[in-house]
């Protein structure tokens, strides 16, 4: 376990608010973030994640039929965006490849990268879709290709350097090219902090309002473009950010 600063403002003054499954959660007294802290090593998450891949394989099938629909709603926005023709998409945490199944059937170019390689054998065996395993922060990994848009759903959660990934994330899109982030929402959970469902440590490292998710954006070089939705009966963040190149150049 390591102790951390705040990775959004440096600030190192945070409160604890829970612990969860044996990890201290604290928000940031500067920026207001909550994140697990200390964090775990990358062994302890590799390990973790390890364990989970054949659960996650069993669960995430069954729910075939929502996640198309959602993902149908998804790429009728990303069209709206961008109207409709080639668009080179790349989906982070791409699962078992529901959405990129779906884009392709749509006419777009769509690559997707994830870090359980049983689900990504999934959607190559099942839709021959263009999935490969890796994890996308490891500096050795690129694509090798820039895209159009970059979707990542319940990802950013995951990741034990958020900025850095939002970093390279701004290092593979064109010239105003299009970032997608779905997160949970933790200002959804109100004055039921304790009791909210999301706290899923070691799972979810980091907890963002809309606040703090614009936030960390913005220091990664986007520029904040709107929601696709947001009402207050939601839960979750779905927030669109665009490229600003003229103070980060690839």
């Amino acid at each position: 376990m390591k102790l951390i600063q705040c990775p959004l403002c440096g600030n190192n003054d945070q409160e604890p608010r829970l612990v969860k499954n044996g990890y201290q959660i604290v928000s940031c007294r500067g920026c207001h973030l909550f994140f697990v802290n200390p964090q775990p090593e990358e062994g302890e998450l590799f390990c973790f994640y390890q364990q989970h891949q054949q659960l996650y394989l069993q669960q995430y099938p069954r729910k075939e039929i929502a996640k198309r629909r959602e993902a149908r709603r998804e790429l009728r926005r990303i069209e709206r965006l961008l109207g409709r023709g080639w668009i080179s998409v790349f989906d982070i945490g791409c699962g078992c490849g529901f959405f990129l199944q779906e884009a392709v059937a749509r006419g777009m170019n769509a690559r997707g990268v994830d870090l359980a390689q049983s689900e990504v054998q999934y959607a190559r065996d099942h839709f021959g879709v263009a999935a490969e395993s890796a994890n996308f922060l490891d500096s050795s990994y690129n694509p090798g290709e820039t895209f159009d848009v970059i979707t990542m759903f319940d990802v950013i959660e995951h990741w034990p350097d958020p900025v850095a990934g939002l970093v390279k994330c701004h290092s593979l899109l064109k010239d105003s090219g299009y970032l997608i982030v779905g997160t949970p929402d933790v200002s959804s959970a109100g004055k039921y902090l304790v009791e909210w469902e999301d706290w899923k440590p070691p799972e979810h490292l980091f907890y963002f309002s809309h606040e703090t998710l614009i936030k960390m954006a913005e220091k990664a070089g986007f520029r904040y473009r709107g929601d696709f939705w947001r009402v207050p009966w939601r839960k979750r963040i779905k927030a669109v950010f665009q490229a600003d190149f003229s103070e980060h150049e690839r």
